[in-house]
């Protein structure tokens, strides 16, 4: 008998001090440039940590959220007795990165003009590609 016919799924302990996710089911975000963070999310990471993920968010199971320089960190609820904490890190861009960006946009000026207003054009990612910061293809950034 191996030992994957000994586990026993656990659930989260369940707590009120958590951040409920406003997604109760179906799509976990509403918009477009979310919904690329996902999948870009997806093609790196463990499907089943995403999902549990989702389902922990959904239950209120974050207790806490942090954003740092390059870095997201959590603490979540789970079956432990501890709560666990989560990292997501990310390498900024320089700042000779930046002014290349900046380069890009000030010949699109629509796009400033909507980055203004509070909006993500959904073709932002030519200005990176313009910046030779990602590459683009049809499903959207390649890199």
């Amino acid at each position: 008998m191996s030992w994957y016919y000994d586990f026993k799924p656990t659930r989260p302990i369940e707590t009120d001090q958590g951040i409920k996710a406003r997604s109760k089911r179906g799509d976990f975000v509403k918009n477009w440039w979310a919904t690329r963070w996902i999948k870009a999310m997806e093609r790196v990471m463990d499907s089943g940590r995403l999902q549990r993920g989702r389902s922990y968010a959904r239950k209120g199971q974050v207790l806490s959220l942090e954003e740092g320089q390059g870095r997201m960190t959590a603490k979540v609820q789970g079956s432990q007795r501890t709560p666990y904490k989560i990292t997501i890190e990310l390498t900024p861009l320089t700042e000779k990165d930046w002014e290349k960006v900046l380069a890009a946009l000030a010949a699109r000026p629509y796009f400033v003009a909507q980055l203004l207003a509070g909006e993500m054009p959904p073709e932002i990612e030519e200005v990176f590609q313009v910046a030779k910061l990602v590459q683009c293809g049809a499903n959207g950034p390649t890199d």
